[in-house]
């Protein structure tokens, strides 16, 4: 009688889809549609870029409330100030950031989910730095309910860890779980629990 098992290595081989306790589903989710990469809506690049649109919008119709700082120069503490307390037009301008970044958030989410891999997700869990601060729970919290409201049943939660401890403590944890689903572009990760003893 034949052995099916195979002995896996303990450290795998870069971009291996089948680690010791883990089969990768996906990872590095590079969709493409007639604007580029699909994930690339949903990068701090794109949340810049649409403070900055409004921000361009301000400027037709007076005064930005940011004044000459760049949008990209605009750091996390310094936004998630404004918005808990600061200049009420430049705290509404990010609200509606946050608005139109939460919709891009839930049409990346919804256009992978439409990917066979992706299919049977239940959770995300959104990491990098724009989980860290409050704004970024906010889009992750208010994409989380467009998907909702549309029926879309995915529990979405930010990764609580500093960008770089999150990635260890995930690597630590991969070898707790069945299958796993990644999209380093998008920042998403699926995790399915191996079966218990």
């Amino acid at each position: 009688m034949a052995d099916d098992t195979t002995t896996l290595p303990r450290i795998a081989a870069h971009g291996a889809t089948r680690l010791p306790a883990v089969d990768l589903q996906s990872y590095n989710v590079e969709l493409e549609d007639d604007e580029g990469f699909v994930g690339d809506r949903a990068s701090k690049g794109a949340f810049r870029q649409v403070i900055e649109n409004w921000r361009k919008a301000m400027r037709k119709a007076g005064d930005d409330p940011f004044g000459d700082k760049p949008s990209e120069e605009l750091s996390k503490k310094e936004l998630d100030e404004i918005l808990l307390g600061g200049d009420i037009e430049a705290a509404g301008l990010l609200q509606a950031a946050i608005e139109d970044f939460s919709q891009n958030l839930a049409l990346v989410i919804r256009r992978f989910l439409k990917l066979k891999a992706w299919r049977d997700i239940e959770r995300l869990a959104i990491g990098g730095g724009f989980s860290g601060s409050r704004i970024g729970e906010l889009v992750i919290g208010r994409a989380a309910v467009i998907l909702k409201a549309d029926e879309i049943k995915i529990d979405i939660t930010p990764i609580h860890h500093d960008p770089d401890e999150a990635g260890l403590l995930g690597n630590g944890l991969l070898s707790r779980f069945e299958s796993v689903t990644i999209d380093a572009r998008g920042g998403h990760v699926d995790f399915v629990p191996a079966p218990g003893p």
